[in-house]
Protein backbone atom coordinates (compact mmCIF):
# COMPACT_ATOMS: atom_id res chain seq x y z
CA UNK A 1 0.00 0.00 0.00
CA UNK A 2 1.69 3.30 -0.86
CA UNK A 3 0.77 6.02 1.98
CA UNK A 4 -2.94 6.22 1.29
CA UNK A 5 -3.72 6.87 4.60
CA UNK A 6 -2.36 10.25 4.36
CA UNK A 7 -4.85 13.48 4.31
CA UNK A 8 -2.93 15.43 1.88
CA UNK A 9 -3.54 13.17 -1.27
CA UNK A 10 -7.22 13.09 -0.14
CA UNK A 11 -8.14 15.92 -3.02
CA UNK A 12 -6.25 14.11 -5.74
CA UNK A 13 -7.81 10.73 -4.68
CA UNK A 14 -11.51 11.86 -5.10
CA UNK A 15 -10.17 13.46 -8.19
CA UNK A 16 -9.58 10.14 -9.66
CA UNK A 17 -12.80 8.94 -8.43
CA UNK A 18 -15.08 11.54 -10.11
CA UNK A 19 -12.25 10.92 -13.55
CA UNK A 20 -13.20 7.13 -13.32
CA UNK A 21 -16.52 6.96 -11.89
CA UNK A 22 -18.69 10.08 -12.72
CA UNK A 23 -19.61 12.13 -16.08
CA UNK A 24 -22.65 14.12 -16.45
CA UNK A 25 -25.80 10.76 -16.21
CA UNK A 26 -23.66 9.40 -13.26
CA UNK A 27 -23.40 11.27 -10.18
CA UNK A 28 -21.57 10.17 -6.98
CA UNK A 29 -22.90 11.38 -3.55
CA UNK A 30 -20.52 11.98 -1.07
CA UNK A 31 -21.17 8.61 0.54
CA UNK A 32 -20.20 6.73 -2.89
CA UNK A 33 -17.26 8.51 -2.63
CA UNK A 34 -16.23 7.41 0.68
CA UNK A 35 -17.06 3.90 -0.16
CA UNK A 36 -15.08 4.08 -3.51
CA UNK A 37 -12.70 5.63 -1.02
CA UNK A 38 -12.15 3.13 1.35
CA UNK A 39 -12.57 0.08 -1.54
CA UNK A 40 -9.69 1.20 -3.38
CA UNK A 41 -7.54 3.63 -1.37
CA UNK A 42 -7.96 2.10 2.00
CA UNK A 43 -8.77 5.69 3.13
CA UNK A 44 -11.46 7.05 5.85
CA UNK A 45 -13.01 10.37 5.95
CA UNK A 46 -16.29 12.10 6.24
CA UNK A 47 -18.65 13.71 4.26
CA UNK A 48 -17.48 17.37 5.27
CA UNK A 49 -14.29 16.70 4.22
CA UNK A 50 -15.01 15.28 0.86
CA UNK A 51 -17.25 17.92 0.56
CA UNK A 52 -14.15 20.82 1.49
CA UNK A 53 -11.71 18.54 -0.96
CA UNK A 54 -14.65 19.00 -4.54
CA UNK A 55 -14.91 22.74 -3.26
CA UNK A 56 -10.86 22.92 -3.12
CA UNK A 57 -10.62 21.15 -6.35
CA UNK A 58 -13.53 23.38 -7.97
CA UNK A 59 -11.07 26.76 -6.50
CA UNK A 60 -8.11 24.81 -8.15
CA UNK A 61 -9.98 24.91 -11.90
CA UNK A 62 -11.09 21.20 -12.20
CA UNK A 63 -14.56 21.39 -13.97
CA UNK A 64 -16.45 19.59 -10.92
CA UNK A 65 -20.76 20.03 -11.39
CA UNK A 66 -22.31 19.32 -7.78
CA UNK A 67 -26.34 19.32 -7.40
CA UNK A 68 -28.74 17.76 -5.36
CA UNK A 69 -27.92 14.54 -7.40
CA UNK A 70 -24.15 14.24 -5.99
CA UNK A 71 -21.04 15.82 -7.80
CA UNK A 72 -19.42 14.49 -11.30
CA UNK A 73 -16.49 15.50 -13.43
CA UNK A 74 -17.49 17.91 -16.16
CA UNK A 75 -15.74 17.31 -19.62
CA UNK A 76 -14.02 20.50 -20.53
CA UNK A 77 -14.94 21.56 -24.33
CA UNK A 78 -11.43 22.76 -25.46
CA UNK A 79 -9.47 19.93 -23.39
CA UNK A 80 -7.29 18.10 -25.70
CA UNK A 81 -7.21 14.27 -24.49
CA UNK A 82 -4.86 11.62 -25.18
CA UNK A 83 -5.78 8.32 -26.10
CA UNK A 84 -5.46 5.76 -22.76
CA UNK A 85 -2.53 4.08 -24.80
CA UNK A 86 -0.44 7.00 -25.43
CA UNK A 87 0.04 7.80 -21.85
CA UNK A 88 3.12 6.35 -20.99
CA UNK A 89 2.03 6.40 -17.08
CA UNK A 90 -1.17 3.85 -17.95
CA UNK A 91 0.83 1.86 -19.77
CA UNK A 92 3.64 1.29 -17.42
CA UNK A 93 1.34 0.45 -14.76
CA UNK A 94 0.46 4.57 -13.05
CA UNK A 95 -0.94 4.05 -9.66
CA UNK A 96 -2.12 7.61 -8.31
CA UNK A 97 -1.18 6.94 -4.26
CA UNK A 98 2.34 5.42 -5.54
CA UNK A 99 2.75 8.42 -7.39
CA UNK A 100 1.52 10.64 -4.81
CA UNK A 101 4.06 9.07 -2.43
CA UNK A 102 7.02 9.54 -3.89
CA UNK A 103 6.39 12.73 -5.47
CA UNK A 104 6.08 14.27 -2.20
CA UNK A 105 6.32 18.05 -3.40
CA UNK A 106 4.67 17.05 -6.90
CA UNK A 107 7.86 18.09 -8.48
CA UNK A 108 8.09 15.73 -11.71
CA UNK A 109 11.28 13.65 -12.28
CA UNK A 110 12.58 10.23 -11.50
CA UNK A 111 11.77 7.93 -8.94
CA UNK A 112 15.33 6.93 -6.64
CA UNK A 113 15.82 5.04 -3.86
CA UNK A 114 17.23 6.73 -1.19
CA UNK A 115 18.88 5.39 2.06
CA UNK A 116 18.77 8.17 4.92
CA UNK A 117 19.65 8.88 8.62
CA UNK A 118 16.96 10.31 10.94
CA UNK A 119 16.79 11.26 14.33
CA UNK A 120 13.97 8.95 16.05
CA UNK A 121 11.82 12.40 16.87
CA UNK A 122 10.89 12.38 13.33
CA UNK A 123 8.71 9.42 13.29
CA UNK A 124 6.04 11.79 12.70
CA UNK A 125 7.00 13.63 9.67
CA UNK A 126 8.20 10.82 8.20
CA UNK A 127 5.17 9.03 8.40
CA UNK A 128 2.88 12.57 7.63
CA UNK A 129 5.51 12.77 4.25
CA UNK A 130 6.19 9.03 3.06
CA UNK A 131 2.96 7.50 4.95
CA UNK A 132 3.97 3.45 5.39
CA UNK A 133 6.14 3.10 2.41
CA UNK A 134 9.50 3.64 4.45
CA UNK A 135 11.60 0.77 5.66
CA UNK A 136 13.98 1.10 9.21
CA UNK A 137 16.58 -0.65 8.53
CA UNK A 138 18.27 -0.15 11.37
CA UNK A 139 17.72 1.57 15.42
CA UNK A 140 20.18 3.41 16.98
CA UNK A 141 19.75 4.98 20.61
CA UNK A 142 18.11 7.89 19.15
CA UNK A 143 18.65 7.84 14.93
CA UNK A 144 17.15 5.33 12.34
CA UNK A 145 18.67 3.56 9.35
CA UNK A 146 15.47 4.33 6.56
CA UNK A 147 15.11 3.51 3.23
CA UNK A 148 12.76 4.94 1.12
CA UNK A 149 11.83 5.53 -2.73
CA UNK A 150 11.13 9.46 -3.83
CA UNK A 151 11.03 11.80 -6.32
CA UNK A 152 15.47 12.79 -6.16
CA UNK A 153 14.23 16.86 -6.64
CA UNK A 154 11.59 16.10 -3.92
CA UNK A 155 14.08 14.88 -1.50
CA UNK A 156 16.30 17.01 -2.21
CA UNK A 157 14.37 19.70 -0.48
CA UNK A 158 13.02 17.42 1.96
CA UNK A 159 16.26 16.63 3.16
CA UNK A 160 17.31 20.21 3.31
CA UNK A 161 14.12 21.40 5.05
CA UNK A 162 15.00 18.70 7.81
CA UNK A 163 18.87 18.83 7.34
CA UNK A 164 19.80 18.97 11.07
CA UNK A 165 17.97 15.88 11.88
CA UNK A 166 18.95 14.12 8.73
CA UNK A 167 21.60 12.80 6.80
CA UNK A 168 21.11 11.40 3.29
CA UNK A 169 24.06 8.99 2.48
CA UNK A 170 22.51 7.24 -0.88
CA UNK A 171 22.42 7.85 -3.58
CA UNK A 172 25.58 9.64 -3.90
CA UNK A 173 24.72 12.05 -6.90
CA UNK A 174 21.65 13.22 -4.28
CA UNK A 175 24.07 13.62 -1.43
CA UNK A 176 26.20 16.02 -3.79
CA UNK A 177 23.35 18.39 -4.39
CA UNK A 178 22.31 18.72 -1.04
CA UNK A 179 26.04 19.18 -0.49
CA UNK A 180 26.11 22.16 -3.36
CA UNK A 181 22.99 23.76 -1.99
CA UNK A 182 24.33 23.68 1.89
CA UNK A 183 27.58 25.16 0.37
CA UNK A 184 25.44 27.87 -1.52
CA UNK A 185 23.53 28.82 1.20
CA UNK A 186 26.13 29.09 3.66
CA UNK A 187 27.79 31.27 1.45
CA UNK A 188 25.09 33.54 1.25
CA UNK A 189 24.90 33.69 5.47
CA UNK A 190 28.84 33.83 6.28
CA UNK A 191 28.90 37.55 5.82
CA UNK A 192 26.89 40.32 7.44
Amino acid sequence: MFATGSKKMLNMLILDILEQYSDDDHHLTQQDIIRHLQAQYGMECDRRSVKNNIDSLKELGYDIVTNNKGAFLAERKDAKRKPVSLVTDLKNGFFLPKHMAEHIYMLDGRTVHVCMVAKKHLMNELTYWFGKDFIIRKEFEDEMLIDVNCNKAAMRFWALQYGYYVEVLEPAELREEIRESIAEMYEKYITD
